[in-house]
C-alpha cells in the first residue's frame, strides 16, 4: 500500500530523532553555520556556574548517528558553535548538564539559505523540599476491558518555586493515594515506572519537577461489578479544577459534588459521560455511583489481561506489576471545550526493543492520522496543536528509552 506523504514525513522525523538510539561515530562538518546558545540561571539567588560546558548533538543527513561536540560557557552564559553544515536535512540538539540534571533544547535545523541559529536553555538549582508542590488540576478517565475498569489519571503538578525539585530513595517525590483494590499500576514514562515506590495505600513517585506545571500520567485497574457499583478515588491534595470522563455503557452515573456536562467523543467514536467540579477537597475525594451497568461478559475483551491478587504488604514496584499489556493510558488535553483521549499500548514490567519499535511506529501513525483530521477540518487548530505536542513528546520519550536497550538477535533499527 502506498504510504501517505505525511506518514513518510514522520518516518523521516523518527529517523533523525533516533540520535537517542544510535551509536556515536565520526562525521566531518564543513560549513558556515553558526549556533549561539544562551544559558540562563532560573534560580534567583544562585549565580550561573562558570565551569559549565554546552554539548551539541549533531545528526548528519537527518539519519544519524550523532556526533557530540562541546564548547565552554562564557561568564555571560553564551556558547558558540561555528563551522556547522547548514543543509536543511541536518538536525542539531543542545544539551547542558547541571547538578546532575540534563537540560535539552528543542530540535534545531537550518532553513534554506539560513546560516545562523540561536536557542536558550534555562537551568535551575536543585532542591528536595517538595512541601510547596500542589495540584493545578486533575483529569480522570474510566474505560472498561476484560471485566475491569481501566482508570487513567492525569495530575497537573505545580512547582511554585524557582528550583528543580529532585527525589531519591530517602526523600522527595510526590505521593499518589490509590484505591485499595487497584492493580496493574502503569506510568506513561518508563523511568517513573522503575523509580516509583508502591505501598499498600498508594505510590510515591520519584521524579524531577521543573518550575511551573508538569503532568504526571498513570493508570491502573479496578474490579467491575454490575448492575450497580460505587467507586471511591482518593486525592493527594485539594484540586482547584477537575474533570472526570466515564465511558458510556448506557448506565446512569452520578458523582458527588460534580456537574454533568455534554458527553464527549473520541476520534474512534467512543462516548464519555463528562463531569466537572472546582475546589474538590482531598477529604472528599471522588465518589461515583453507577446504575444500570451491563453484564461484564458484554464488555470488550483483551487476551493479554492477567489479573493478580491484591497486595497486602509493601513491595518494590517491579514485584507488584503484572506482566500484561493493553492498558488505556490517559492522555487528556483540556483547553476550553477541546478534550481528547486515546488508547495506548505499553508494557508494565519491562520493555523489549521490538515493543518500543512497535510503540514508535504506532505513534507515527497517530501523528499522521491527526494531521489528516486537521487538514480535513475535523478538529480545530487549538486541539490539533495540543494533541500533536503530546504525541511528539511521547514519541521522544520512546526514543530516549530505546537508547538504553540494544536490539536483540533478529532485530535491528529501522
Amino acid at each position: 500500500m502506498r504510504q501517505k506523504p505525511f506518514v513518510l514525513a514522520f518516518k523521516l522525523i523518527v529517523a533523525w530523532l533516533s540520535l537517542l538510539v544510535l551509536p556515536l561515530v565520526a562525521f566531518a562538518q564543513e560549513g558556515n553555520g553558526v549556533l549561539d546558545v544562551q544559558v540562563a540561571m532560573g534560580t534567583a539567588d544562585v549565580a550561573l556556574p562558570t565551569d559549565l560546558e554546552v554539548e551539541l548533538l549533531f545528526l548528519p543527513n537527518g539519519q544519524g548517528p550523532p556526533v557530540i561536540t562541546s564548547a565552554p560557557l562564557t561568564p555571560e552564559g553564551i556558547a558558540r558553535f561555528e563551522g556547522l553544515d547548514t543543509a536543511p536535512q541536518h538536525v542539531y540538539l543542545v544539551r547542558v548538564t547541571y547538578d546532575g540534571a540534563p537540560y535539552f533544547s528543542e530540535l534545531l535545523q537550518f532553513a534554506d539559505g539560513q546560516t545562523s541559529l540561536s536557542t536558550t536553555l534555562t537551568i535551575y538549582a536543585t532542591s528536595r523540599d517538595w512541601s510547596k508542590v500542589g495540584l493545578q488540576r486533575v483529569n480522570m478517565i474510566l474505560d472498561v476491558s476484560d471485566g475491569n475498569w481501566i482508570v487513567g489519571m492525569l495530575y497537573a503538578l505545580n512547582n511554585p518555586t524557582d528550583r528543580l525539585l529532585v527525589a531519591d530513595q530517602t526523600e522527595g517525590g510526590f505521593f499518589v493515594p490509590l484505591p485499595p483494590d487497584a492493580q496493574g499500576l502503569t506510568f506513561q514514562e518508563q523511568t517513573l515506572q522503575e523509580a516509583a515506590e508502591v505501598t499498600p495505600d498508594g505510590v510515591r513517585v520519584r521524579m524531577s519537577l521543573l518550575p511551573g506545571e508538569s503532568p504526571l500520567v498513570l493508570s491502573y485497574v479496578l474490579p467491575y461489578a454490575s448492575p450497580e457499583q460505587r467507586l471511591a478515588f482518593p486525592l493527594p491534595a485539594d484540586v482547584p479544577d477537575m474533570r472526570v470522563l466515564v465511558v458510556d455503557l448506557g448506565q446512569t452515573t452520578t458523582i458527588e459534588g460534580f456537574t454533568q456536562e455534554e458527553d464527549l467523543q473520541t476520534s474512534d467514536g467512543t462516548s464519555y459521560q463528562n463531569f466537572v467540579a472546582t475546589n474538590v477537597p482531598a477529604t472528599q475525594g471522588v465518589q461515583l455511583f453507577l446504575q444500570g451497568l451491563p453484564d461484564a461478559t458484554t464488555l470488550p475483551q483483551s487476551p493479554e489481561l492477567t489479573p493478580r491478587e491484591p497486595v497486602t504488604t509493601t513491595r518494590p514496584l517491579s514485584e507488584r506489576l503484572p506482566a500484561w499489556t493493553g492498558l488505556v493510558v490517559l492522555a487528556l488535553a483540556l483547553a476550553s471545550a477541546a478534550v481528547y483521549a486515546w488508547r495506548h499500548t505499553t508494557t508494565s514490567q519491562s520493555e523489549t526493543y521490538a515493543t518500543l519499535l512497535a510503540q514508535r511506529d504506532a505513534l507515527v501513525e497517530q501523528l499522521a492520522t491527526l494531521q489528516d483530521r486537521y487538514e480535513a477540518r475535523e478538529i480545530g487548530e487549538h486541539a490539533f496543536r495540543h494533541q500533536s505536542a503530546a504525541l511528539r513528546e511521547e514519541l521522544k520519550q520512546v526514543l530516549r528509552r530505546l537508547q538504553d536497550l540494544k536490539p536483540s538477535t533478529g532485530h535491528s533499527p529501522d
